[in-house]
């Protein structure tokens, strides 16, 4: 199996190569047409599966007993291993598709079918991916168990089209890419869910956690943010009908709600609903900045 692959994308090397445990596991997998999403920690090469541990004991009657202990492998915690461990899964495909060449969910499958989905995982539409924040491509830095966790659905979908029957494994894998369910499901909502968690622990320190802020002794008195600087909410450059100069975020540096201060905000937003005049950050809209101003020059 190895030569024959081998002899298509070159000579491989050990942390290259699939450990031999783990090729017999989908060669039997294979065999009953079952193939499965294997943990990546489960997928090892020849290299690791030769680095061993050698644990010495007694036995019974005094005699020393040497034994070795396979290490067991583990996650990917960077792109670069995770990038490796699926290189290595798509080659161990490669030598099961030389081995069962009667297999037709196995036919006109590559490496470039893996390095196309590898690239889809880590490039900028899951790992790399970025949003729109005034007017600004920012990346979002999605959290790496979630990313690892979309990847395992990924693959366990891709290996239920084959199983089915609808799919060979290369279109198996083109098409799970392309699946907005699975991607809102495992990925999106997670990272949002996720946002929102964060966003709401920060807010209840602040605030009463009802999404009412309760800011003013920071903002509206004295106008000083956490770090006593008087006024130093960032200003986005723009300015509304009064010519207010408009900050685009407070003082500690938290996203304000434009949809608040324009339109009004359903209160999803995960962002601030305060004033975006520039040191005002009151609990009201910008478009109400001037009525609210005007009262407290009267009360004066």
């Amino acid at each position: 199996m190895l030569k024959a692959v081998e002899g298509v994308i070159g000579k491989l090397q050990e942390a290259e190569t699939p450990s031999n445990e783990y090729l017999a596991l989908k060669v039997e997998e294979t065999e009953s047409n079952e193939p499965t999403a294997s943990s990546l920690d489960e997928v090892t090469s020849k290299f690791e599966t030769s680095t061993s541990a050698l644990q010495s004991s007694l036995d019974a009657s005094g005699h020393v007993r040497v034994t070795k202990t396979k290490l067991k492998g583990k996650l990917p915690d960077d792109t670069e291993s995770l990038r490796r461990v699926l290189k290595l899964e798509g080659i161990a495909w490669l030598c099961v598709a030389a081995k069962f060449k009667h297999k037709h969910w196995l036919h006109g499958l590559t490496l470039a079918d893996w390095t196309k989905y590898t690239d889809y995982i880590l490039g900028d539409r899951v790992n790399n991916m970025k949003i729109q924040v005034d007017g600004q491509n920012q990346s979002i830095h999605p959290p790496w168990s979630v990313i690892l966790t979309y990847e395992h659905r990924l693959r366990k979908e891709a290996f239920k089209l084959v199983q089915s029957g609808e799919k060979s494994l290369s279109e198996a894998l083109a098409d799970v890419v392309k699946n907005a369910d699975l991607k809102e499901s495992y990925f999106t909502t997670p990272i949002a869910l996720g946002a929102q968690q964060n966003f709401g622990n920060k807010w209840r320190r602040l605030g009463d956690g009802k999404g009412k802020n309760d800011f003013k002794g920071d903002w509206k008195g004295d106008r000083k943010g956490k770090k006593g600087k008087k006024g130093d909410g960032k200003q986005s450059g723009g300015k509304d009908h009064h010519g207010n100069p408009l900050a685009s975020k407070t003082p500690d540096g938290r996203e304000i709600c434009y949809a608040f201060n324009s339109q009004g905000c359903r209160g999803r937003c995960g962002r601030v609903h305060v004033c975006r005049v520039a040191g005002c950050y009151g609990d009201h809209s910008a478009r109400e900045h001037a009525k609210y101003a005007n009262n407290e020059k009267k009360s004066e």
